[in-house]
């Protein structure tokens, strides 16, 4: 791919081969022998803040896959700043590009996300904050024991527990895609699901 004019902020300076292109408005680096956090670095540097990254891939289709993976971790990064990799995301990335198969198992727990956002942002921060309770509550500005408090009511009101496999997958994806809707105006939830969460 080409690069455009002023698209490549410093890649000269970085080891590896890089190809600059753009696709649907966001700018597409492919990497050969390089380090993707070097480029987000670069990235960052010229205002470009949300980078998303696909696996490292090898064979006759490695470019189209790991694009694949970069976009995947583009929907859950919904425009947010940070390093979003594909390797750290893929259950949530591939949850939601399910989409009504998993709406049996989601449309529950986005109800609540829906109705509640204050325990949706809570389950959010838990997560991204290691699950440390008090980063968590450090990153919302509230009191330790208010974000314990909206995890548990998170748990009464959806049946799940963020803190297994299984609670964490659905917890979080369910959360970006309530996200979502509002981003978009659209519904990411069907109307059966809907009427189906209590």
């Amino acid at each position: 791919m080409a690069g455009r004019r002023g698209c490549r902020p410093g890649f000269d300076l970085l080891s590896g081969t890089h190809a600059v292109g753009q696709e649907r408005g966001a700018v597409v680096v492919l990497v050969q022998d390089g380090d993707a956090d070097r480029v987000a670095d670069a990235f960052g540097r010229q205002g470009l803040t949300c980078v998303a990254v696909g696996l490292v891939r090898t064979g006759d289709y490695a470019v189209r896959e790991s694009l694949r993976d970069a976009r995947a971790a583009a929907v859950v990064a919904r425009g947010r700043a940070g390093l979003w990799e594909f390797a750290e995301l893929w259950p949530m990335a591939l949850a939601l590009g399910a989409g009504e198969r998993v709406e049996p198992l989601l449309g529950p727990v986005a109800e609540v996300a829906r109705r509640h956002p204050h325990l949706a942002e809570a389950v959010r921060a838990f997560t991204d904050y290691g699950f440390t309770v008090s980063s968590a509550a450090r990153s919302l500005t509230v009191h330790p024991n208010t974000l314990s408090y909206r995890r548990e009511r998170w748990k009464e009101l959806t049946g799940v527990e963020v803190r297994t496999v299984t609670g964490l997958v659905a917890s979080r994806t369910a959360v970006e895609l309530v996200a979502r809707e509002r981003q978009t105006g659209g519904s990411a939830i069907s109307s059966e699901s809907r009427n189906s969460a209590s």
